[in-house]
C-alpha cells in the first residue's frame, strides 16, 4: 500500500508466468506494485505500477430532520469495514432535482448537517465513496424538513346560518397540503378535509344552527404536519338568523319566480 506505505506480499515466479492476481486487499486502497527480473546474482531495475481497490459505499444512509427542524437535515452513514474511501455527496431538491450543495467527507466522518434548507420541502441525498479515479455505486437517502403551522386562522359566521367560514395566512416554506379537522362535541360529527398547498379559506356548509364547532388546521409535508391551535366558532340561533336575513336591503334579498 502507497498509504502508508507498507509491505503486502512478495512473489517469485518462474519463467512463463506473465500474471499475477491478489485478493483478499482493501477497498479504496491504494497498491503498488514492483517487477524486477532475476538472472543469477543481478536484478533489474523494478518496474513500477500502481492503481486502487474499488472503493465502498457508505453503510445505512439515512437523512432525517431530527423531529421537528424546518431548516436543516442531519445525515448519517457508518464507514464500511475496511473501507478507506472518501466521501463526495449532493444534496438536492426531490422535486425539481435541483443542487442545493455538494461536499466533500473525509475519511472516518460518519455525519454532516445541511443548513438553511426551506421548510416543509423534500430533499434527496446522494453519497458516493471515492478513491482515485472511481467511484462505488450510489447511495440515496430522502426527507422533509419540518413544516410551519398555518398562521393567524380564522373561523367566522356566514351570512347563512348553516355556513362557518374557516381562513388562514400561507406560512413560509412549502408544504403538500393542508388538513383541515373540523368537528362538534354537542352530537357525533367530525369533517376530515384535505385541500391544495396555496389554499387560503374553506367553507363548512350545512351545520346547525346555534351549535359550536372546532377547527384545526394542519400544515402537512411527507410524514410530518404542523398544526395550529384549536379554535371554534358558534352558528348563529336560528331565529336570530332569520332576523337578520329580514333586515337585508330588498335589492339583497332573493328574486321570488
Amino acid at each position: 500500500t502507497t498509504e502508508p506505505p507498507m509491505l503486502v506480499k512478495n512473489n517469485s515466479l518462474s519463467k512463463g508466468n506473465s500474471s499475477l492476481h491478489y485478493e483478499q486487499l482493501n477497498p479504496g486502497t491504494q497498491y503498488a506494485w514492483e517487477i524486477s527480473t532475476v538472472a543469477g546474482p543481478y536484478t533489474s531495475l523494478p518496474l513500477r505500477l500502481m492503481n486502487w481497490t474499488y472503493p465502498l459505499p457508505p453503510n445505512h444512509l439515512s437523512l432525517s430532520n431530527k423531529g421537528h427542524s424546518t431548516k436543516s437535515l442531519h445525515a448519517s452513514w457508518q464507514n464500511p469495514s475496511g473501507g478507506k474511501s472518501h466521501y463526495t455527496g449532493t444534496l438536492l431538491e426531490t422535486k425539481s432535482q435541483l443542487e442545493i450543495q455538494n461536499v466533500t467527507i473525509g475519511k472516518g466522518e460518519t455525519d454532516i448537517i445541511f443548513d438553511g434548507l426551506i421548510p416543509g420541502r423534500q430533499y434527496t441525498l446522494k453519497m458516493v465513496g471515492v478513491a482515485g479515479p472511481f467511484q462505488s455505486l450510489v447511495q440515496t437517502a430522502s426527507d422533509w424538513t419540518y413544516p410551519l403551522a398555518p398562521l393567524r386562522v380564522r373561523l367566522t359566521s356566514s351570512k347563512w346560518s348553516s355556513d362557518l367560514v374557516a381562513s388562514w395566512n400561507l406560512p413560509p416554506g412549502d408544504r403538500d397540503q393542508f388538513f383541515l379537522r373540523f368537528y362538534s362535541q354537542q352530537y357525533p360529527m367530525l369533517r376530515n378535509i384535505t385541500i391544495g398547498p396555496s389554499m387560503q379559506n374553506f367553507t363548512f356548509q350545512e351545520l346547525l344552527p346555534g351549535s359550536q364547532y372546532f377547527l384545526e388546521v394542519a400544515a402537512l409535508a411527507g410524514p410530518y404536519r404542523a398544526s395550529s391551535p384549536l379554535i371554534s366558532m358558534w352558528t348563529c340561533e336560528y331565529s336570530n338568523c332569520l332576523t337578520f336575513i329580514d333586515a337585508w336591503p330588498k335589492f339583497l334579498a332573493p328574486v321570488s319566480q
